[in-house]
């Protein structure tokens, strides 16, 4: 199995005492992993919608897509959470990490 140069990049792992240090090198990795892992985790979740055009009773308005109708395109970007998730969670030692899965 071959692997790029980022995928072999080490995460930055998280010391409470040199957190303004890490989060910068953890945007950098981030960026550099995925551009769009930023702004996933600055909006929040891709949603696949469609348009639904406007009848007698009820205005134009889009609605969430069902998971069959998600095109190739919006199935990778739904795929980007579990592996920006998986990412935090390994920048995090045994400890925080016990403590952020306690929260959820």
């Amino acid at each position: 199995m071959s692997t790029t140069k980022y995928e072999s990049m080490k995460i930055p792992i998280l010391k409470i005492s040199e957190y303004p240090t890490w989060r910068v090198k953890m945007l950098m990795y981030l960026e550099a992993m995925d551009p769009d892992y930023l702004d996933r985790i600055r909006d929040g979740p891709y949603i696949p919608t469609k348009f639904v055009e406007r009848t007698d009773t009820v205005p134009e308005h889009y609605v969430v897509k069902a998971k069959a109708e998600w095109t190739p395109e919006e199935k990778a970007h739904v795929l980007r959470e579990p592996k920006i998730k998986n990412i935090l969670h390994n920048s995090l030692d045994a400890v925080m990490s016990n403590r952020v899965i306690a929260c959820c």
